[in-house]
């Protein structure tokens, strides 16, 4: 169960959005294509996770599912152009997984690694 008043943290709603917009591109290049409506259901399908904000579990959950749908469409719909919702699905992947809130302390051991310790404190840690 969820605590109350959790909410999806802003950049996995930043993720989730840019994979919307990564959809319109693809929507404007099949304007004038018989595939149109297959696509704005799969641009629909996209915007899914933005409509939970409030349940941050159903949000990955629908973010995988998804992200993994357009991932798997792509390959046998390479040829009418499926392959093109591929930036979408990995934007929705890292949507997914993309909470600092379940990793604290993730954000101080980026390309820095660990923490020297000084001089003064390796001679305290050997008295």
């Amino acid at each position: 169960m969820e605590e109350v008043g959790a909410r999806v943290h802003g950049l996995q709603r930043a993720l989730a959005a840019g994979a919307v917009l990564s959809t319109l591109p693809v929507l404007l290049r099949t304007l004038t294509s018989y595939l149109l409506p297959l696509y704005v259901l799969t641009a629909m399908a996209v915007a899914v996770p933005l409509f939970l904000p409030r349940r941050p579990s159903a949000f990955a959950r629908v973010g995988v599912v998804v992200g993994l749908g357009l991932l798997a469409l792509g390959l046998p719909g390479f040829l009418l152009g499926a392959f093109l919702f591929w930036p979408s699905a990995l934007l929705l992947l890292l949507a997914a997984f993309a909470d600092p809130r379940l990793r604290p302390g993730s954000h101080r051991t980026g390309a820095r690694g660990p923490r020297r310790r000084t001089c003064s404190e390796a001679r305290r840690a050997t008295e």
